[in-house]
């Protein structure tokens, strides 16, 4: 019974979080999308920010901190996702900016399918804690 009812948890999650990506993609406009095209150095600095500058923060205060293996594990985990569906929401509610908001979540989702691997390959290299993951599992499922 507890096999089924995670299994049910966990695909209701999934639908749920595709349903609401589906649905913010059938309110994204084209030019939403290309706002970042016409602004490559704000672009490069959002890559870079999310990309880099995230995973190296998180290598800092693990080195720091020195928390649990499976805390590091998680925030290894957590600073290699570049997109967070739900983020979008949130930008919206706090009044961001939409059309960058959207445009720098999919060239995130894009680059995500090169980027999500990369990152945990180097951060398990780095800190020496394996994750677990497969990077291959991970770029076919991103």
């Amino acid at each position: 019974m507890d096999d089924t009812v995670l299994t049910l948890i966990r695909a209701g999650s999934m639908v749920s979080t595709f349903a609401f990506i589906f649905s913010r993609g059938l309110r994204t406009r084209a030019v939403d999308v290309q706002f970042l095209v016409s602004r490559p150095g704000l672009l490069l600095r959002s890559l870079l920010s999310v990309d880099l500058l995230v995973p190296l923060i998180t290598l800092l205060i693990i080195g720091l901190v020195q928390p649990a293996q499976n805390v590091a594990i998680g925030l290894l985990l957590l600073a290699s996702s570049p997109a967070a569906p739900m983020v979008l929401k949130n930008i919206m509610h706090a009044g961001g900016n939409s059309e960058y908001a959207v445009s720098l979540h999919v060239a995130l989702a894009l680059l995500a399918i090169l980027s999500t691997p990369a990152a945990l390959e180097l951060l398990q290299i780095v800190t020496g804690h394996p994750l677990g993951v497969s990077v291959l599992a991970v770029a076919v499922l991103v």
